[in-house]
């Protein structure tokens, strides 16, 4: 059983338990959602029982949600036909300030991200994420800012929904009185706009905004610069067209004398399609056929190389599930190759960025 507070949700509970917390593929597929409107999928207590929901009703709910989506609709899901909603976990009594994670930029990524933050906080924080599916495809707005030689309307639209988000889930936080909200964005590509959208949330909420932002840019970069990381092991960068085009990652990286390598178009390709028509359709065949031939080509070209030790950087927040997808059910070369590999998480280091600073470590320059 879930232990939760109070029925909080719209549809019908998951079926087989006695939660209130529901499961999202038990609802009817929403019309299109275009604004930051949400509703509180699960409201729960107890650090435990949020990590069995997510495991055992939420993301079954979203795989089944995509399921249901292809067979209706005649195509597989992206992120903006998931729902806009809140999962929420609020322990009685809450040691360190609330952490907000911005998911839904695909939905699976946040929920990991939510499972990782409970398996570190615990019961010790407000742990929410906002699915915020109604953010419009980030690198199709970089793309269009790149045809238009400057600042598209889509763009504007990333921004909005971002700022917008910001605020409506800020009201929604409940243990505010513990501290100023960790605020992280749990998506690589929206960091090219995630720092206007947070500006245009502070001026609209002046002195009564109660979030600080951490840059997952900013937190990985310290992280592979670092004396304990060293500097011998090749990195290469996994993230979309959007991120990699706008080298979010690879200026600051090697303002910090690190080396890092980028896919050639072939591996991008891959890439792309395990992320889109894999991780973010929930179609695992896809990730195991794009994925190897990703690590095949990186291979060909040179990038990884057996029995070498390499960092993956993801630079995309499907390329975890990606390698572990592979790492379990891989053809055997690929596992070979990811044998050696490392990988870089940028939300999991952010994560790690927030305990240090809750072990009383004073902020860093640009977090």
């Amino acid at each position: 059983m879930f232990r939760t507070s109070r029925l909080l949700a719209t549809g019908l509970s998951h079926t087989g338990t006695s939660a209130t917390a529901h499961a999202p593929g038990t609802d009817s597929i929403p019309a299109d959602t275009t604004t930051p409107r949400f509703t509180t999928r699960a409201r729960l207590i107890d650090a435990a029982d949020a990590l069995r929901y997510l495991e055992q009703a939420y993301m079954p709910g979203l795989q089944a949600f995509a399921r249901a989506f292809e067979s209706q609709q005649g195509r597989k899901p992206c992120d903006q036909d998931f729902p806009v909603e809140l999962v929420r976990l609020v322990p009685p009594n809450p040691r360190y300030a609330p952490l907000l994670i911005v998911g839904g930029m695909g939905p699976l990524a946040g929920a990991q991200a939510m499972q990782e933050a409970i398996a570190r906080f615990g019961d010790s924080r407000e742990i929410v994420l906002l699915q915020l599916c109604c953010v419009p495809d980030r690198t199709r707005a970089l793309n269009e800012n790149q045809l238009s030689g400057g600042r598209s309307d889509l763009h504007e639209q990333v921004v909005q929904a971002m700022s917008q988000g910001f605020i409506d889930a800020e009201g929604a936080l409940e243990t505010l009185h513990a501290g100023t909200a960790h605020l992280v964005v749990a998506c690589n590509t929206a960091h090219n706009f995630a720092p206007e959208a947070f500006q245009r949330y502070q001026a609209q909420r002046g002195q009564h905004a109660q979030l600080q932002m951490h840059s997952m840019v900013h937190c990985v970069t310290r992280a592979l610069a670092g004396p304990e990381q060293g500097k011998d092991a090749a990195i290469v960068i996994l993230g979309t067209d959007g991120t990699l085009k706008t080298r979010l990652y690879i200026d600051p990286l090697q303002a910090q004398d690190l080396t890092c390598a980028v896919p050639p178009p072939d591996a991008q390709q891959s890439l792309m399609s395990a992320i889109y028509s894999g991780v973010k359709a929930f179609n695992e065949a896809a990730v195991l056929q794009h994925g190897e031939s990703l690590f095949r080509q990186l291979a060909q070209a040179g990038l990884v190389v057996s029995g070498q030790p390499f960092v993956v950087l993801a630079a995309c927040t499907e390329v975890p599930e990606i390698v572990r997808v592979l790492q379990a059910r891989g053809a055997p070369d690929v596992q070979a190759l990811l044998a050696q590999a490392t990988v870089a998480d940028p939300m999991g280091i952010t994560q790690a960025h927030v305990a240090r600073l809750d072990a009383g470590e004073p902020p860093r320059h640009g977090t």
